[in-house]
């Protein structure tokens, strides 16, 4: 009898320590304190009116009236985007020229 509970005890024992074993160090929870202390990172444009007539654009916090032919230099902030402030032959007043991503870094765009 003493053999069972002593088998029981040791089964027992070694079934709930056994989960423990495969389980990852607390040392290894990676935290990435960056991603909420960190800058926002930049993207640089650069806009260039490709049409017959003044565009008034709005790109993140700041507006800008882009002459034909004339290009402006920008930097947005990742996510953040360049709307038509008035309308034009080619764009509603309102509508989204581009939104700023991590590839259009250092791009041309041109607009009609």
């Amino acid at each position: 009898m003493k053999f069972h509970s002593v088998a029981a005890a040791t089964l027992a024992l070694a079934v709930s320590f056994s989960g423990a074993a495969f389980a990852a160090p607390a040392t290894s929870i990676h935290t990435p304190v960056h991603a909420f202390f960190g800058k926002p990172h930049t993207v640089k444009v650069t806009l260039h009116n490709d049409g017959q007539q003044p565009l008034t654009l709005k790109a993140g916090d700041q507006e800008l009236t882009l002459q034909p032919g004339k290009e402006a230099n920008v930097k947005l902030v990742e996510g953040d985007k360049v709307i038509a402030e008035t309308a034009s032959p080619d764009h509603a007043a309102g509508s989204v020229i581009l939104q700023a991503l991590d590839t259009l870094d250092g791009a041309t765009v041109r607009i009609k």
